[in-house]
């Protein structure tokens, strides 16, 4: 099982790696994002940043904390949380953009819930991952 948990820990770490980057080092994804935020939550622009804020946190904490061995559970309740979110959006019939690796624009339907969910699975097996790296 340290092969397949490695192996789960590495493309989850790399998903979710690159997902965060993409979108923290691209402004125009940013306003996207917190655009398609006022579109389904009724707030205001200042607690939309908030939202993408505390989105883009919890892809930072998936990575984190599958990173850190100590903390992988956490990692894996976060990567479950996202595809939770994923699984509201759906279940509301809302139309948002995904805004996935910061750049296209395609509208969330079940294909992300199952990319999601499926990232979820490799996640649980990285807690059968050896510890660290080496």
């Amino acid at each position: 099982m340290d092969l397949l948990g490695s192996f789960g820990l590495g493309l989850v770490v790399a998903v979710y790696g690159f997902a965060f980057v993409s979108k923290v080092i691209s402004p125009p994804a940013w306003v996207r994002l917190r655009g398609d935020v006022l579109q389904i939550l009724p707030i205001g622009s200042t607690a939309a940043a908030l939202v993408v804020s505390c989105l883009l946190l919890a892809e930072a904490g998936t990575l984190l904390g599958l990173i850190i061995p100590a903390l992988r559970v956490v990692g894996v309740a976060l990567s479950f949380a996202l595809a939770a979110g994923v699984f509201v959006i759906i279940l509301r019939g809302q139309v948002v953009s995904c805004n996935c690796f910061g750049k296209t624009r395609t509208a969330l339907s079940v294909r992300h819930l199952v990319r999601n969910l499926l990232l979820g699975v490799f996640a649980v097996m990285s807690l059968f991952a050896p510890s660290g790296f080496s």
